[in-house]
């Protein structure tokens, strides 16, 4: 009897002892987090509004829907001033980066990351026993986790992984295969290292799915320690990982295909995201919830939502007879979980999860405040995000902390924490999370190009509508008939006409008119010059100064539509390298611009009103054309002038138009155009000065024979010099004429001027609400130089050719 007793009390013992080991096995396969470190990438690699501009407006590949396209993203992105980025970016090589490039974005994420964290921690390199590290776009040789090693001297059977392709999910798959070493082995000390390469990364194309990527993500990196070791998690353990459930929805096409790196069309690698990533996110989500809610939620809250949806159920089917409807049952995640931190894939993911989980928004400001200060940093974002909980004292013990992320291939992958002891170090966050939440989080790139989002009709679509309307008119080459066909229009609609006009036609010349020394003729330009399609041309002689020669006639609006505004405009001109042979048959009318400058530095452009015929809904600089009837011309032969008398109205006419033109479109006084005149007597003292009364009234003279007054700065300066002044403080005179151009589309001539304005942007802003010629514009912008570049995209091809010779002209300036 005794021996059943000793043999049955052996059989316990080992029974328990058997389930002691079994329970022991389990909490030797638990996963700790020890500590973590978020890295803050050095002040000089932030990438504010003003550089993000910058960045955009030397990609070449840009037109100005994609930057439409841009600032829409961008504003609604939800990034603010404060993130970071490659520095062969800030550098102006991201269209060609190297491999070192991309090395040392990572060995400065890694050094300074792993060295913190391991002397915060007071754990040694030597300790580490499993090394992963996830770097979705970046594969090298040798690997990053030997790079790693090799810097910090681990152990020769340090287990090491190097995930790449993850995408934005990666840190969690990281942490399932350091919780899948931890099954297998007791006592682990495993380093995961988790971020992103975008210095090889960065598109320089056009594609808008490619391009939406450089607008969200931005550097960033987190180093962690994690261990199953139960007296070291005792003592320093941050959380424990109670689930991870990870879902893959790589057998779907559309799911597979929605998140890709491939080339575009011209060759140029990037990151695809395709218009079908919503609808994939969506479906990866309900799956991962549907898995891992019976895991985290409460049996009352599963009990209570099987209730509620079985009533809800039986409402709907009553509904059917009455015709009322009745929403679904929702579960409430809250009853499991205290924090949630969401992957900063942008504002609209965010904000959709938000929804779908009924968040409040108390509940969504880490992740907003994280996409905010550090952008969407791929897969190390949800680290930021729990970094602001911590900085922000949330995190308690016995918290449960919901983390959810999201990749390519397509992936949702999420997982429950537990909070070990309460938590309260801010740090990656420690310089600014008195900061945070700020009460305005507008994005400033909007008030800096919000002039981008103004709704315009495409060139390409502007001109096909013009093109079909006059289809229906002109359905000959033949010019006269296209002429007789437009007057029968007239009839209809008389305010289609505008009288004379000047032209550029060889048929009828009114002699050379030597207009003043054009701007370009100052410094040795070759005969012809071609900038932007556009030529510049110029007499001279090595022992005479250049000067302009303008071969003008007479025109009409009718004729000009006729022709150059004919669909088949290029049927009427003629096979010749004499320009004007070539559009001999054209009435190529003078047209004219200028580019005017405001007293704090700014440049007027007008957006074209959408009624008007010719470029409808572009940017254009004030202009019209130069009015014949104005100087008594109406004739091709006045017996009543001389020609010489002809030259010197005409040229008058060409400085005149432009002012009277810039005072009707922008509604500015003509006094504020012209400067010199009421500082000419105070000139003049100054040359009795440094001069004797013979060459100051020789010089007077030559002032008062230039046409326009304007051809006197190389006196102005060179008395400057003289008299010692500084340049700027000779005032200029009338409009600067800096040359003539021609358009490429419908071969249209025009002279472009620079004038100076004494206003400042803002009095001219109030000013052009009463302009004369209001209504051929919708908005008048004042523009910084430097943003002029974005605007000429869609501005028609004379004033590019205009803004070219503006751009040259300071060029000169400066050199001078």
């Amino acid at each position: 009897m005794e021996l059943i007793i000793l043999a049955y009390s052996l059989l316990l013992v080992s029974v328990i002892i058997s389930i002691w080991k079994t329970i022991q096995s389990w909490a030797d396969q638990d996963c700790y987090i020890l500590d973590y470190e978020c890295y803050k990438p050095p002040d000089d690699r932030k990438l504010n509004s003003d550089f993000c501009g910058e960045i955009i407006k030397r990609n070449q590949n840009l037109g100005l829907e994609e930057y439409k396209f841009l600032l829409r993203a961008i504003v609604s992105s939800g990034l603010g001033e404060h993130t970071y980025g490659p520095r062969n970016v800030l550098a102006g090589r991201e269209e060609n980066p190297s491999v070192q490039d991309a090395i040392e974005e990572m060995e400065e994420f890694f050094y300074d990351s792993i060295d913190k964290l391991l002397s915060r921690s007071r754990i040694s390199a030597s300790e580490v026993d499993a090394l992963v590290v996830n770097v979705s776009m970046l594969a090298c040789v040798p690997s990053l986790t030997s790079r790693i090693v090799n810097r910090y001297k681990m152990r020769h059977d340090v287990r090491t992984f190097n995930l790449s392709g993850m995408g934005c999910s990666a840190s969690l798959i990281s942490i399932d295969a350091v919780q899948s070493i931890f099954k297998s082995r007791k006592n682990v000390v495993a380093l995961v290292v988790t971020s992103e390469s975008l210095a090889p990364n960065w598109y320089s194309g056009s594609d808008r799915s490619m391009i939406l990527a450089n607008c969200l993500f931005r550097s960033g990196g987190c180093a962690m320690l994690l261990t199953n070791n139960q007296a070291l998690a005792a003592q320093r353990a941050m959380f424990k990982l109670k689930c991870l459930v990870r879902t893959h929805h790589g057998a779907r096409d559309d799911a597979y295909e929605c998140c890709m790196q491939h080339e575009d069309d011209q060759g140029l690698l990037g990151f695809h995201l395709s218009k079908s990533l919503p609808k994939a996110a969506t479906k990866a989500f309900i799956d991962n919830l549907k898995t891992i809610a019976p895991k985290i939620l409460p049996m009352r809250e599963l009990l209570r939502f099987t209730i509620v949806s079985y009533l809800q159920k039986w409402k709907n089917l009553n509904s059917v007879k009455t015709g009322e409807a009745h929403g679904k049952a929702t579960v409430n995640f809250k009853a499991g979980v205290d924090h949630f931190c969401l992957h900063t894939g942008g504002k609209a993911v965010i904000d959709g999860i938000g929804r779908s989980l009924e968040l409040s928004e108390y509940d969504l400001e880490p992740a907003r405040m994280t996409l905010y200060r550090w952008g969407n940093t791929s897969a190390s974002s949800l680290w930021y995000v729990l970094g602001y909980m911590e900085a922000k004292k949330r995190l308690k013990k016995g918290d449960r902390v919901f983390m959810i992320s999201f990749g390519a291939g397509f992936k949702c992958n999420s997982c429950l924490w537990e909070v070990m002891r309460d938590l309260g170090n801010a740090n990656v966050w420690e310089d600014c999370i008195d900061k945070y939440p700020p009460e305005n989080t507008s994005n400033p790139f909007l008030d800096k190009y919000g002039w981008i989002h103004d709704e315009y009709a495409s060139t390409r679509v502007a001109l096909e509508k013009i093109k079909d309307k006059m289809w229906e008119l002109h359905l000959t080459f033949d010019i006269s008939r296209s002429i007789r066909v437009w007057s029968k229009e007239l009839s209809i609609n008389e305010s289609l006409t505008f009288g004379l006009h000047f032209c550029g036609a060889l048929y009828f010349i009114i002699e050379h008119i030597d207009c003043c020394q054009v701007f370009f003729s100052l410094h040795d330009w070759p005969m012809i010059s071609q900038y932007g399609g556009h030529f510049l041309h110029s007499e001279s002689s090595s022992n005479q100064e250049a000067h302009a020669c303008l071969h003008l006639g007479l025109t009409d609006y009718r004729t000009f539509v006729g022709t150059n505004l004919n669909p088949l405009w290029e049927k009427f001109l003629v096979p010749s390298e004499d320009e004007s042979a070539h559009c001999q048959h054209t009435a190529n009318p003078l047209g004219n611009g200028a580019v005017v400058e405001t007293a704090d530095g700014r440049t007027i452009v007008l957006q074209r009103s959408n009624n008007v015929g010719e470029f409808a809904g572009h940017f254009v600089f004030p202009g019209g054309h130069p009015e014949p009837k104005e100087i008594g011309l109406e004739l091709h032969q006045n017996h009543d002038l001389t020609a010489t008398r002809v030259n010197e109205m005409v040229s008058q006419e060409m400085f005149d138009s432009i002012i009277q033109e810039v005072v009707e479109e922008i509604g500015v006084p003509a006094s504020s155009l012209v400067m010199f005149q009421w500082n000419l007597l105070s000139f003049m003292l100054m040359l009795f000065q440094a001069y004797d009364i013979c060459a100051t009234v020789m010089l007077f003279c030559e002032l008062l024979l230039s046409i326009g007054l304007w051809c006197s700065r190389p006196y102005l300066n060179h008395i400057a010099k003289n008299i010692d002044l500084m340049a700027s403080e000779v005032k200029q005179s009338d409009p600067i004429f800096i040359g003539i151009l021609q358009r490429v589309l419908n071969v249209r001539p025009a002279a472009f001027f620079y004038i100076k304005c004494r206003l400042e942007s803002a009095e001219i802003q109030q000013l052009y609400t009463n302009a004369q010629d209001g209504y051929e514009s919708t908005q008048l912008y004042a523009v910084a130089e430097n943003d002029l570049g974005i605007m000429a995209h869609k501005m028609p091809g004379c004033h590019q050719g205009g803004l070219a010779l503006y751009k040259l002209m300071n060029e000169v300036v400066k050199d001078a």
